[in-house]
């Protein structure tokens, strides 16, 4: 019970002291990781897709695969970021639903 006391302690100094991290930074650093478990999924399916064809179509299925990413990251910035955080532009306020506003990301 000591060491239960001595971490109990710990946290609550830990929680008077401040937390540098707040909910937004912790969202951002989930956004973050999640692209890049995305990116990486699509380096997969690239691996997987040139190991199921002859060797001279894997330069092919590498350009496709890099421009599929490259378009998705463009569409995402010009639209994705607006329809799943921009505000709301018609009532001026945060649309919970959906964005309606910050299309490539301009306020």
């Amino acid at each position: 019970t000591a060491q239960v006391t001595a971490l109990q302690s710990e946290v609550d100094t830990l929680k008077t002291a401040g937390n540098p991290m707040t909910n937004a930074d912790l969202d951002t650093l989930w956004l973050m990781l999640c692209a890049i478990v995305v990116f990486f999924m699509q380096t997969g399916f690239t691996m997987l897709e040139c190991g199921s064809c002859r060797a001279k179509n894997v330069v092919n299925i590498v350009f496709k695969n890099s421009m599929d990413a490259c378009c998705a990251a463009l569409s995402w910035w010009a639209i994705g970021w607006a329809l799943a955080y921009g505000g709301d532009t018609v009532s001026g306020g945060r649309n919970v639903f959906i964005g309606s506003g910050e299309f490539f990301l301009v306020s």
